[in-house]
């Protein structure tokens, strides 16, 4: 009984240094695979909650901030359409992965899920990202006709990145 009770007292031991070593976040692989892909250079991912939002503070080996990442979700035309949103340490968007909209249309869909239409939303900020699919026109973003509602998923998704409280600021 007594080394049995040692035991179980050294994996608990083990299993806290590892927690300590490998900090858990709610990211699976592939999720961590995509951050990584925009930052080259990361080291370490440290998941943030901010209000209601979650977010990633991304860093290089020496500490020093990358940038940030934020995970959108919002409902398409048939489904839900998820987005990867990357912004630079300035917090401006430098990357846009639609990863995920199994349901929408892609002949039609499918053309708001490409890195063509996504790339025209790297550079933008809280100041000029439209805050809905009637502004489009006005910031030089260009709208996919025919589908209004899934771009306008990815459109919620970018504007809740972009107005996400980032480390207080």
């Amino acid at each position: 009984m007594n080394n049995r009770k040692k035991l179980i007292t050294v994996l608990f031991s083990v299993l806290f240094i590892l927690c300590l070593i490998f900090p858990v976040n709610s990211l699976d692989r592939f999720s961590v695979q995509r951050i990584k892909y925009v930052f080259k250079h990361t080291k370490s991912i440290d998941e943030i909650k901010s209000g209601k939002s979650v977010y990633y503070r991304i860093s290089d080996k020496s500490s020093n901030l990358l940038g940030y990442a934020y995970f959108g979700s919002e409902k398409g035309y048939a489904g839900p359409v998820k987005c990867l949103i990357c912004l630079d340490n300035e917090k401006k968007i430098n990357k846009v992965i639609a990863y995920e909209a199994k349901k929408e249309t892609p002949e039609i869909a499918g053309k708001c899920l490409k890195e063509s239409w996504l790339d025209q939303f790297i550079g933008l900020d809280c100041s000029n990202v439209p805050y809905n699919k009637y502004e489009f026109d006005g910031c030089g973003i260009d709208d996919v006709s025919g589908a209004t509602i899934t771009s306008a998923a990815v459109l919620e998704c970018i504007i809740q990145a972009v107005e996400t409280d980032y480390e207080g600021e």
